[in-house]
């Protein structure tokens, strides 16, 4: 399952795989450590909170396919920074 996960990205690992009526959910979340703050690139350590976002792929079985984020907003600890929070990126 990995292994198709990471087609997606490299940064990302499946966490687990559910399915309903006309759906087949895959949950994923980031492997990075300290995510990279994309205005000053500095690493944020401390997570503001969890959200989730999801995109549809093509059908799998005559179902829907949706690859579920589990994705972070991040602190960033740089005082000089012009942000404050920012969203991983992948």
């Amino acid at each position: 399952m990995q292994e198709f996960i990471n087609m997606l990205s490299p940064n990302l690992e499946f966490i687990s795989m559910y399915s309903n009526d006309d759906c087949i959910i895959f949950q994923v979340q980031s492997k990075i450590k300290d995510p990279i703050c994309p205005y000053c690139g500095k690493p944020a350590q401390k997570c503001h909170s969890k959200y989730k976002k999801s995109f549809n792929d093509l059908p799998m079985h005559g179902k829907n396919v949706v690859i579920e984020i589990i994705n972070r907003k991040m602190f960033c600890n740089n005082p000089n920074c012009s942000h404050k929070t920012f969203a991983e990126t992948y």
